[in-house]
């Protein structure tokens, strides 16, 4: 294992994608990678812990389950990250 408690050596890179920005992960808590993200970009994994910081349960305002692929444009309760600036 590598410093991190949740990254093994050798693994692959973290893989983020863009999601609602009401949407958490228990890694953005203490993962540094994860904790450097902007809102809205979520680490994809089958072993992580999701939920809605609306309804803060696995399941959202709409009573359907929450991840980085479910929590998408077109769902009624999608939040859009907010606006970044250019740098």
């Amino acid at each position: 294992m590598s410093r991190e408690r949740d990254t093994p050596a050798g693994a692959p890179p973290r893989r983020y994608l863009p999601a609602c920005a009401e949407l958490r992960a228990k890694t953005m808590y203490y993962h540094p990678e994860d904790q450097a993200q902007p809102p809205g970009m979520v680490v994809d994994s089958d072993v992580n812990g999701y939920w809605c910081a609306r309804t803060m349960d696995a399941i959202g305002p709409d009573r359907s389950g929450c991840g980085p692929n479910a929590c998408q444009a077109g769902r009624a309760c999608f939040t859009p990250p907010p606006a970044r600036n250019p740098s």
